[in-house]
């Protein structure tokens, strides 16, 4: 048989389980709170690393083709569904749009730019024209970037609130078992233990429920961060093809 000399995990398993059962109302109340911390926090971050990896594979199968193209246009003038999920291809599909309207206005249609050669040079573009693509590609990219960081203000809020959530339960928990000892007369501590143990559980799951939040926005965090300056340095890029090939003129 079992005994918690030979096997102290068996002794130190049960013990927030006893804890929890000494804990009064609100102790308990706070506990299952923290618990639903916990499991929300472990939803918010497994599924904004899914969420951030596809669209990192995304973006990147889509930089791929773009730099292969002859003229900026071509793969919005290809397959418009490629990348769909990728933010960059969404900056990219509204810019584009904006650049073929100011072409298509200039005489310049979709067939001469399927066939456009390496260091040809297409219809000059003026000042006005250039700020409302980078317009369009900037106001994009501000909502990609919200788009991107969705969640993460929840994952940090989690982190903060779940250590003062706990501090609360066992300040709580504590003063409650000072007033039972205070009414009894008595300054045994084994009738305040059971009560300070259980108060103390709330630090812990608390504990439980902050240190891998934190450690889980940290990382996601450097994740959205490394995209946001792929999608800027994308919106660079891409003026920067279609300033290369049509040039700017004076209004």
């Amino acid at each position: 048989m079992f005994n918690s000399v030979a096997f102290p995990f068996l002794l130190a398993s049960a013990l927030p389980l006893d804890a929890f059962r000494q804990s009064d109302g609100v102790g308990k109340g706070i506990t299952f709170v923290l618990l639903f911390l916990s499991v929300l926090s472990w939803a918010y971050m497994l599924g904004k690393w899914s969420s951030l990896r596809g669209m990192f594979d995304f973006n990147q199968r889509f930089m791929k083709f773009y730099r292969t193209t002859q003229h900026p246009a071509i793969p919005q003038l290809g397959d418009r569904k490629l990348a769909i999920r990728s933010p960059i291809a969404l900056i990219y599909t509204e810019a584009t749009t904006e650049l073929l309207l100011s072409l298509e206005r200039a005489g310049v249609n979709h067939n001469e730019i399927r066939n456009w050669q390496h260091g040809q040079i297409g219809h000059r573009l003026c000042n006005a024209e250039l700020a409302a693509i980078r317009g369009v590609a900037e106001r994009l990219l501000a909502e990609q970037q919200l788009v991107v960081e969705s969640k993460m203000s929840q994952l940090a809020t989690i982190t903060t609130a779940a250590p003062l959530i706990g501090l609360f339960g066992t300040v709580w928990g504590i003063m409650v078992a000072f007033m039972l000892m205070a009414s009894q007369g008595s300054m045994v501590l084994s009738t305040v233990a059971p009560g300070i143990a259980g108060a103390l559980l709330t630090t812990v799951v608390a504990l439980c429920v902050s240190i891998p939040s934190t450690i889980g926005y940290n990382v996601l965090a450097d994740r959205v961060r490394a995209m946001t300056v792929d999608m800027e340095n994308f919106v660079d890029e891409y003026m920067a093809d279609v300033t290369r090939i049509h040039g700017v003129t004076e209004n």
